[in-house]
């Protein structure tokens, strides 16, 4: 299920990428290492900015599963465009209160408020994205679960 209650979407956009972090089928479903899953319109800056090396370079504009604390890293340096994630192919999961650790830790270059920061621009994104009343309200039901244990007040 994604962030809206629906089914979940590939990220993968062509069936011949293998190269954007996701599972055999497509999708952003990793729960180990960073957990990679945000849907991402790649940025060419994203590794560097991440502190990854430059790997992104060769990706610039290609949709690719990164990770949650890689996510909150960069959109709290950078400012990316709403469109920029899918919001139909982040799995629910992605917003689990057991993975709020992810959201705020970044191989030793975490920024201050990083995860509130990236939560705050998820939830712009999704509502811009939400395609109904129902999905938005789904979508603000799930954010407010996983927030209030580490950002009260983000939700509302």
């Amino acid at each position: 299920m994604n962030v809206f209650g629906e089914a979940l979407q590939p990220c993968r956009v062509v069936a011949e990428d293998e190269a954007g972090s996701w599972d055999s089928r497509g999708f952003c479903s990793e729960m180990e290492g960073g957990a990679h899953q945000i849907c991402l319109k790649l940025p060419g800056d994203f590794s560097s900015t991440t502190k990854q090396g430059l790997w992104s370079n060769s990706r610039a504009d290609q949709q690719h599963c990164v990770c949650l604390g890689a996510f909150s890293n960069y959109v709290s340096q950078q400012t990316i465009s709403p469109d920029a994630v899918n919001c139909k192919a982040i799995p629910e999961m992605a917003l689990s209160p057991a993975l709020a650790k992810k959201w705020k830790e970044w191989n030793n270059v975490s920024v201050d408020k990083q995860a509130e920061k990236a939560l705050e621009f998820l939830r712009t994104s999704c509502l811009a994205q939400a395609e109904s009343e129902k999905e938005k309200r789904y979508f603000l039901e799930i954010l407010a679960k996983s927030t209030d244990a580490f950002s009260p007040g983000l939700t509302s």
